[in-house]
């Protein structure tokens, strides 16, 4: 087996219960909970009892507009993505909480081996936005694999985001791109956009 590289992933949320537990479930299961970073916006928040081995930091809410707001939720994250590198880390994965990274199953190499191979210092996975059929589609089913319960997706420039760095980097708002940094689609990886998998 090929050595992994240390990689961790970090996301900002706030009154999300929905999306954290499968994006902590997911991410963990990949590379551990020891690696998740997960920045809470609002000292308002409650930490769940799913992040107990999840890094986790209580921040003070971001007021403002949207735009301010968004400038000021991906400064922090930058901030703690550049920590993360200083701190020894080899790869950060940077998404919101409602999208997850995948290494296409054909290609039979695991997660954290495949992002540790990557050599570039920017890479997106094609964006795929996932939708609910409403006319044969019922509603999410916590307890089973949710896209064994959705059979169509839309192709997505917006979604297709430079969510691996491993280098020290600057994300513009939302991971939409990288500041003055050309990035690599990367023809094995997808990231899955699930904000809209349940009416």
């Amino acid at each position: 087996m090929a050595k992994t590289k240390r990689i961790a992933a970090v996301t900002m949320v706030r009154d999300d219960q929905f999306f954290l537990e499968k994006w902590v479930k997911y991410y963990g299961s990949h590379i551990g909970d020891e690696n998740l970073y997960i920045i809470f916006d609002g000292e308002d928040q409650k930490i769940p009892d799913y992040c107990s081995k999840v890094n986790t930091i209580i921040n003070k809410r971001i007021e403002g507009t949207v735009q301010r707001a968004d400038k000021g939720r991906i400064n922090l994250i930058n901030a703690e993505a550049n920590r993360l590198f200083s701190q020894g880390y080899e790869v950060v994965i940077g998404c919101d909480v409602d999208e997850f990274l995948i290494v296409d199953p054909k290609i039979e190499v695991p997660f954290a081996e495949y992002i540790s191979s990557i050599k570039a210092k920017c890479v997106s996975g094609l964006g795929l936005d996932v939708g609910q059929d409403m006319r044969t589609e019922k509603s999410i089913n916590k307890d089973i694999p949710w896209l064994s319960q959705r059979h169509a997706a839309k192709v997505s420039t917006r979604e297709t985001k430079p969510c691996v760095m491993t280098r020290q980097g600057k994300w513009g708002r939302g991971f939409h791109r990288q500041m003055r940094r050309m990035c690599t689609i990367d023809e094995n990886l997808y990231l899955f956009h699930l904000g809209c998998i349940d009416l």
